[in-house]
């Protein structure tokens, strides 16, 4: 079957203080013992399931701490379609020409560049070790290496923040031109060490405003709003991620990775010695929790309605068989009324007064 499959590297040189991922501290030992064991996780679900990728997505933690070799033996071990979209994020500050020069001669062809802001004070208050002044030069040496699909993150509503700054952001990552920006909402956690910046983060109209300035100059400037935190120049919407926001199935692999096969969620364990402990027993999905029917419909919504065209109700039909108008007429109707769902040829979608408070609406179907 034709599937996404996402690669969890969770090592880093250093662990930015806001971040909430499964990542460890970085040793040369220990990334080469943590390459062969996926690839033994690759060939034990290659047992267990027929598929080929159509996309893979090399995440973290950071996969450009891999060498060439080792992403290519992982790209090569999953077999993926001719043509498929392979993404590998990357540390700006890896980013040298010599690196480069290795890494086009693997099958990755999409960079995903945690740049985070243009403004060097923030830059180092997040704990990044790049410079603003830095980015323009390493995506030159990506394009020069031949890297034609470029992604940026871009993280707003950040400590003191205001909407002036995000607009000063915006011109730098605009002046850039990527294929892809995708925009996140810092978000603090109760258990990293940032975690005294919960009481520093603008309130929520602040933050609204700062969405709705990314949302209104990245199109202006010709990138499409295709899902609630992304925008892409047209034909560069993320194929992976896709992958999540259709409801499609997915291989997750790697400690600390997430999966989506035959109607079940599964979790890799986040810890390496008990990963590696169950790839040794041949326990490829480790935490399994199967879903109910109300459960898939209710995963299926959540994603669905995240894209700017909306849940596709024929594909509903398809895969539940029923109507979904029918099955939450109730919830359906209300957000009508007050605005933040309208139904377009086939479609229901969130408005845009709805974009920003979107979980709040989701979270009603579930």
């Amino acid at each position: 079957m034709s599937i996404g499959a996402y690669i969890h590297i969770p090592f880093c040189l250093t662990k930015c203080g806001y971040c909430s991922f499964f990542s460890l501290p970085f040793s040369q030992a220990t990334i080469n013992n943590f390459a062969s064991v996926l690839l033994q996780e690759i060939d034990c679900f290659k047992q267990n399931y027929r598929f080929q990728p159509d996309t893979v997505y090399l995440g973290g933690g950071t996969p450009s701490l891999l060498s060439s070799d080792q992403i290519k033996a992982i790209i090569d071990a999953l077999e993926p379609v001719e043509g498929a979209e392979i993404t590998l994020e990357a540390n700006p500050v890896q980013l040298t020409s010599e690196w480069l020069k290795i890494l086009v001669k693997t099958k990755v062809n999409r960079l995903s560049l945690g740049v985070q802001t243009m403004n060097n004070h923030n830059l180092k208050s997040l704990g990044r070790k790049h410079t603003s002044q830095s980015i323009p030069d390493r995506i030159k040496l990506c394009r020069d290496n031949g890297f034609e699909n470029i992604s940026l993150d871009l993280l707003y509503g950040l400590p003191a923040s205001n909407s002036e700054q995000v607009k000063a952001d915006l011109d730098q990552y605009i002046a850039l031109n990527p294929e892809h920006i995708s925009a996140y909402l810092l978000s603090i956690e109760n258990h990293v060490p940032l975690y005294y910046w919960q009481n520093m983060l603008p309130d929520e109209t602040e933050a609204e405003k700062q969405y709705n300035t990314i949302c209104e100059m990245l199109s202006a400037a010709g990138w499409e709003h295709y899902e609630i935190s992304n925008f892409a120049k047209a034909g560069f919407s993320g194929k992976h991620n896709l992958h999540y926001w259709q409801g499609d199935e997915f291989i997750g692999l790697g400690a600390g990775a997430s999966g989506y096969i035959g109607k079940s969620h599964y979790k890799r364990p986040d810890d390496l010695l008990l990963w590696q402990h169950s790839v040794e027993k041949k326990d490829i999905t480790y935490k399994v929790e199967k879903e109910t029917l109300a459960q898939q419909k209710a995963d299926f919504i959540i994603m669905q309605l995240r894209l700017m065209r909306g849940l596709d109700l024929q594909l509903y039909k398809e895969r539940f068989g029923s109507e979904f108008v029918s099955d939450y007429n109730r919830t359906i109707e209300k957000f009508i009324a007050s605005g933040h769902l309208e139904v377009k040829e086939g479609f229901i979608c969130l408005t845009q007064k709805a974009w920003f408070v979107s979980n709040s609406i989701l979270q009603e179907f579930v």
